[in-house]
């Protein structure tokens, strides 16, 4: 009897800590009472993140979007650091709830653009942060309105160095934006207009620019043309001096050692378990340099400080976006170029949001290029970085897991590929619901998985859920405002749903 009592109390329900009842409490008292509310603008933004949180978990969507519908406390949290992912869920329910929450922010801050009484530096960061933070959301046509009004403000300035390297921030997460939105026109303009800010002929592919030195370089860009970080040596003994030499100077410059990816002293990576070293650290004969990026020098020869990453971690990102954009256009051979150029500026302290966004580029270029080792060991060493990094419940390890899924599809490891794309699809809605585009898009590529998996027996009810699942959420009225991406979604649920209907007609 007594063991019966004993086992009753522990199976209760452990009470809420005191600050999860205060939290409560206050949510309750805003759903009554209005006069308060303007009281909470003044708690700390970790505090005032879970309150809205808190309001979330109560189903008090109502006050939480009104509250997320001023600009002024969206900036704050989304500058709270550690806050994204609950803001990611609290913003994605209102939406499901019956607001345009995206459109009016970014209306808001458009509106904000022509008032002028504001500083333009000002809203440059915040179009920085709003952009950014939509594009992460799935919202891309509004992030495209945001951003484009933020270039506009970085041409309008001054065009020092600080400005130039502004205004390339900007073009790639508007170019990031365009490629996930399929507005290849405007991509296409944005992309020429990073060229142009690099100094790059139109028809750049092959040769990237070089790291920037002190000083601008030729043709207004911010540093010279022309990349050659091969260096051949054709003697054992100069090899092995300059191996020493760089390992020298890489010591300094090494983090502690990472439990996936182990550094050479070139600056690039291995993969544990994989005996293949990266093709682009240095072979028999040959050497690579070491590849230093250091911030421009302004006009009198001090180098500028500025708000926004230097050009030693913007440059990656760039080359990136430059890849991905190929990519969608399936110019799968530019794709991959710059792709390599990309990989070649990671550096032992490149941030790993940077670094997983690198290798998952890569890696899908190697991919449709046949190229299944180096494909393996990018897309493999970027799940492992994202998931030590960001953890197990974050849209940036679900985003990487759907790369590996699109990998191992192709090398006809079919039974892997389905449980990855389930474990993304499981962690997108986990963050984003089951009415996004994200989900939408996880449950196309699972459903293509599903029924190249029960091609041989015939069952794709499994496959066919998923296909009508996506069409459902693509053909939302919420989710229609993403108009270019969701056609290309609904096409390929479409077709995904024709091969299905086929195949059972046919058995």
């Amino acid at each position: 009897m007594a063991d019966a009592s004993q086992s009753l109390r522990v199976a209760k329900k452990i009470p809420d800590n005191l600050y999860e009842l205060c939290l409560t409490n206050l949510v309750n008292y805003l759903q009554k009472s209005k006069c308060h509310r303007d009281d909470l603008h003044s708690l700390p933004d970790t505090i005032l993140m879970d309150v809205y949180y808190k309001m979330l978990q109560e189903k008090r969507l109502c006050i939480l979007g009104s509250e997320l519908a001023a600009l002024d406390t969206f900036e704050r949290l989304v500058r709270c650091s550690g806050a994204q992912l609950r803001l990611l869920q609290c913003f994605q329910a209102v939406i499901e709830h019956g607001s345009k929450l995206p459109s009016e922010l970014a209306c808001v801050y458009l509106a904000r653009c022509d008032a002028p009484r504001h500083r333009r530096a000002y809203l440059i960061q915040l179009g920085l942060r709003l952009g950014g933070f939509l594009n992460e959301a799935g919202w891309y046509a509004d992030a495209e309105r945001v951003l484009m009004r933020c270039i506009q403000l970085c041409q309008a300035q001054p065009q020092t160095t600080y400005c130039r390297r502004l205004t390339l921030e900007c073009a790639h997460r508007l170019l990031n934006t365009q490629s996930a939105y399929c507005s290849f026109p405007g991509a296409a303009e944005t992309y020429a207009l990073s060229l142009q800010i690099l100094g790059l002929p139109a028809d750049t592919q092959d040769a990237p620019p070089e790291p920037p030195r002190r000083g601008c370089g030729r043709g207004g860009g911010m540093w010279p043309r022309r990349l050659t970080p091969w260096r051949t040596v054709t003697s054992s003994k100069q090899f092995q001096e300059q191996k020493n030499k760089k390992s020298a100077e890489y010591s300094a410059l090494r983090p502690a050692a990472s439990p996936n990816i182990r550094y050479s002293v070139f600056g690039q990576f291995t993969i544990r378990g994989n005996t293949s070293l990266h093709p682009l650290v240095a072979k028999p004969g040959h050497v690579i340099g070491p590849l230093r990026l250091q911030e421009p020098a302004s006009p009198s020869g001090s180098v500028t400080s500025s708000p926004v990453e230097g050009l030693r971690h913007l440059l990656p990102r760039v080359y990136k976006e430059f890849s991905a954009l190929f990519f969608v256009r399936c110019d799968y051979n530019a794709a991959y170029t710059w792709g390599m150029h990309a990989l070649r500026l990671l550096h032992n302290d490149t941030p790993p949001k940077i670094t997983v966004e690198v290798l998952r580029a890569c890696a899908k270029a190697c991919v449709v290029k046949r190229r299944f080792v180096r494909a393996g060991s990018l897309i493999r060493a970027a799940v492992a970085l994202a998931r030590r990094t960001f953890g197990p419940q974050h849209p940036r390890l679900a985003h990487a897991l759907l790369d590996y899924g699109f990998y191992l599809l192709n090398v006809d490891s079919i039974n892997h590929s389905v449980a990855v794309y389930e474990e993304a699809l499981s962690c997108l809605r986990r963050v984003f619901g089951r009415s996004s585009l994200h989900v939408a898009t996880a449950q196309e590529d699972l459903a293509y998985a599903l029924y190249v998996l029960e091609y041989s027996s015939g069952r794709f009810y499994k496959a066919r859920d998923h296909a009508e699942r996506a069409i459902r959420i693509i053909e939302m009225p919420a989710t229609h405002r993403h108009v270019a991406t969701a056609q290309e979604d609904l096409a390929y649920a479409l077709y995904v749903l024709e091969l299905l209907s086929r195949s059972c007609n046919g058995k």
